[in-house]
């Protein structure tokens, strides 16, 4: 039985994790934390597995009161959550903290519960090794249906590269806008508010972003939308579902 220390104020994901985390085969024992100050009070190090931190924290900056509980506990694997609109950077947390990883809400915690367990049994996707000088190369990916972002995130990451996530255009823009430099964008097509076009259309006005690899990753079959995309230098259309093992192939064989 694995133990858990979670933070946080409960509410209906917290509430679903937690009882997901106790009904798994492999189970759960859960010691609840309501906020940082009762956490530096009674915590004992070395006697979790795994400290889960929500950014509903109320008395502590989310990250920060992460970065103190790896001071304070070298050992357990530091598990940080929050929805995509919170104002915190997935990447920067990990980055930040020691044996750390990140999980976005989403209305159905069944793959994260599994992923937590296979972390904890250092089955973590294992970053394939970069060439000495050589950096992951970032890729952005939109989509705006959020277990799908989660499963081509979760897909990337396990094969080596940083990834950065964006539910909408918009959203995307703005990470561009705030200094973001992907090597490759991958995007859904049809979308609310910005569809995949008018997002692609955008980005090659922007400075820097004229020759940037973009993928669109669609169900659409459409072959006027096919010479739309090839009339803005789309660099791959890929049509959903599709093979891993040839998404990952494409994907190779433009980065490199």
């Amino acid at each position: 039985m694995k133990k858990f220390a979670i933070v946080g104020i409960p509410d209906k994901f917290l509430d679903d994790l937690i009882k997901r985390l106790e009904d798994h085969p492999k189970q759960a024992d859960i010691s609840m934390f309501y906020t940082a100050n009762q956490f530096f009070t009674e915590y004992k190090p070395g006697s979790v597995d795994a400290i889960i931190i929500d950014i509903s924290v109320p008395d502590k900056n989310f990250t920060e009161f992460a970065v103190d509980a790896r001071k304070m506990d070298r050992k357990p694997l530091i598990i940080g959550i929050a929805t995509r609109n919170d104002p915190v950077d997935a990447e920067i947390f990990k980055n930040k903290i020691s044996n750390s990883e990140f999980i976005f809400k989403t209305e159905d915690n069944s793959a994260s519960i599994n992923q937590i367990f296979d972390w904890l049994e250092n089955k973590r996707p294992t970053k394939k090794k970069q060439e000495k000088g050589n950096n992951p190369k970032t890729i952005l990916v939109i989509d705006d249906f959020e277990n799908t972002l989660n499963i081509i995130e979760y897909t990337l990451k396990s094969n080596g590269y940083n990834v950065v996530g964006a539910l909408s255009g918009k959203e995307a823009i703005q990470k561009l806008q705030s200094g973001l430099n992907p090597d490759l964008i991958i995007t859904d097509l049809n979308m609310p508010g910005m569809d995949g076009f008018q997002f692609i259309e955008t980005i090659r006005k922007m400075p820097g972003y004229e020759q940037t690899p973009v993928f669109i990753l669609t169900t659409d079959f459409s072959f006027k939308k096919k010479l739309r995309a090839k009339e803005l230098k789309v660099n791959a259309w890929i049509q959903k579902p599709y093979k891993i093992e040839e998404f990952l192939n494409i994907i190779k064989q433009t980065l490199i």
